[in-house]
This record gives C-alpha cells, structure tokens and sequence, in this order.
C-alpha cells in the first residue's frame, strides 16, 4: 500500500459491503493490518534457510572430498599389506603384517571402523 508521503507499506486487509435490509449498497467496511515486520521476519528467515542450505551443500562436498583424500592412500597401504604378506616374514613380522591387515579393507574386522 503506498502511503500519502510516497513510502510503502506492506498490509493485509479484509472487507465486506454493508447493505440495507432491502439489500440496496449502504458502505464499505475494510480493515488494513501493518504485516511489514512479518514480511520483513520471512525474507530474513528466507535468507537465512538459504545460507543453511549453502552450508550444507559445502559439507557434504568437504565431506566427500575429505573421504577421498583418506580412503585413496590407506587402500595403498591395505595393498602395500597385501604384497609384504606375499614375502618370506620371520614370525613377528607376520604378526605385525597380520594385525595391521586385519584392519584394512577386505578383512573381517574392518566393517565398522577401517576405510571400506
């Protein structure tokens, strides 16, 4: 609604037709409500979903690239396992190959904790 300075306002109204009891047009009655607090609440609360959904978008991508900046170089290692365990290993080597295998990918206790 413009105002008699030239500014804007934001309303909401509601009205209805007064009529006689012969159902001829008597007057207007309307009711105009100031919502520019409210309108100004929702574009703020607009803005900040958007900056919300930005963020969110920026994790899931870190989160993706961080995965594979991790996951690329311990499947190298769970590799470099793999070939050291194909060598001739006295017992404590075998031991220690062994038990660190065990927690690479493949193995049985990597499941919930290893880089799979």
């Amino acid at each position: 609604m413009r105002l008699k300075d030239g500014g804007d306002i934001f309303v909401s109204y509601s009205g209805r037709i007064g009529k006689d009891i012969d159902g001829t047009f008597k007057q207007t009655y309307c009711v105009f409500r100031d919502i520019g607090k409210e309108h100004e609440y929702r574009k703020q609360l607009i803005h900040a979903k958007e900056l919300a959904e930005d963020a969110s978008r920026a994790k899931t991508v870190f989160l993706a690239n961080i995965s594979h900046e991790i996951r690329t170089p311990l499947n190298g290692i769970s590799g470099m396992f793999s070939l050291l365990n194909t060598t001739t290993l006295n017992v404590e080597q075998a031991q220690y190959v062994n038990s660190a295998a065990s927690w690479c990918p493949g193995s049985q206790r990597s499941s919930a904790i290893c880089w799979t």
